[in-house]
């Protein structure tokens, strides 16, 4: 068995080989990263037993499924998990790729342990990229409408008080009329972002769709199909957690503790995972909360509002969410409730 680290940069990477007796027989200092920059290395390891270790970072991405689409055996590891490469005195690329491959022989032999990363496939990263273009989108509308909120106010522009919203339609085009050129801006901006989401919503829903999962999770009432759907491009496949509170934990709302001298003291979630998955199901818990008056969530979050404040609560809700959608999933069940 061969062990080979691979130390990947954006442009050029590293790899060291070492054989059962943890001695270099192949090593390259500034590959390109590239199908063309690896193919010494894959005819060296198609013709060998060899396990291949990288380091979890955005370019390994690229690596990770070159190899694996290949048929080689490789994984990717926490870089905070690695701690004699990053504490190392003497760090350069040719240590660092050493360094993976004796991690990943030492591994093999049960002398140390490491937390493997799940690398996504390539359609399931696509998948992501389109529900977060789309959060993004929602984010710079929201952030102009607050801005050119702050600009009326300064110079006193009301809109009529049945006008809700600034960006429907006619709150737009009463604010044209005023042939403010600060203000049209910022107008043209807020209407071009309403389009943009519009058709990535369009998307959205083409995508996913069809996708059971999140067929199951839209019948949680106050869940949507963009909020379902970036939680199942989060999650990636329910089967990878076999107990709720693993997911729990992936997603970041799993409570933090410290314990010293006997005495325990509970702390604030960890904040693992994609924030802007807990984004969502806050938003998710207080929809379902008004919507869905006779659900058992809704009456524990109830039961938490009466003995603490309200964000609290709402964050031990949305723990509860959490693990609605992982028994759903795994289920393969719809939410049913009394009656909402």
């Amino acid at each position: 068995m061969r062990y080979i680290g691979i130390d990947v940069h954006k442009r050029i990477s590293t790899y060291c080989v070492l054989n059962d007796a943890g001695k270099i027989e192949l090593e390259r200092d500034g590959v390109p990263t590239t199908a063309e920059g690896f193919q010494e290395l894959m005819e060296y390891a198609a013709q060998r037993g060899c396990r291949i270790l990288i380091e979890n970072s955005t370019r390994s991405h690229f690596v990770y499924h070159l190899f694996a689409e290949a048929g080689y055996d490789i994984i990717a590891a926490h870089a905070v998990d690695l701690a004699a490469i990053a504490k190392s005195k003497v760090k350069n690329d040719r240590i660092d790729a050493y360094r993976l491959a004796q991690y990943l022989m030492r591994r093999d032999r049960g002398e140390v342990q490491f937390s493997v990363s799940n690398i996504t496939s390539r359609e399931n990263m696509r998948r992501r990229a389109l529900c977060r273009l789309c959060a993004d989108m929602v984010r710079m509308k929201t952030d102009m409408v607050r801005r050119a909120r702050e600009y009326m106010s300064l110079h006193d522009v009301r809109l009529p008080p049945h006008y809700a919203s600034i960006d429907s339609k006619r709150s737009l085009r009463a604010l044209y009329a005023r042939n403010d050129p600060v203000l049209t801006h910022m107008l043209a901006f807020v209407e071009m972002m309403n389009q943009r989401i519009e058709s990535l919503e369009e998307d959205i829903v083409k995508e996913f769709g069809e996708d059971d999962d999140v067929r199951l999770l839209v019948s949680i009432p106050g869940m949507g199909v963009k909020t379902a759907a970036t939680t199942v491009a989060a999650v990636d496949g329910i089967e990878r957690f076999d107990s709720a509170q693993k997911l729990v934990s992936y997603l970041g709302v799993d409570p933090v503790s410290r314990e010293s001298a006997g005495k325990r003291r509970p702390g604030r979630i960890s904040k693992d995972g994609d924030p802007l998955v807990r984004y969502m199901l806050n938003n998710v818990v207080m929809n379902h909360v008004r919507h869905c008056p006779q659900s058992a969530v809704t009456a524990f979050f109830h039961r938490l509002r009466a003995r603490m404040d309200h964000r609290k609560a709402v964050t031990a809700t949305v723990r509860k969410i959490v693990c609605v959608i992982w028994a759903l999933l795994t289920r393969r069940e719809p939410f049913r409730a009394m009656s909402c």
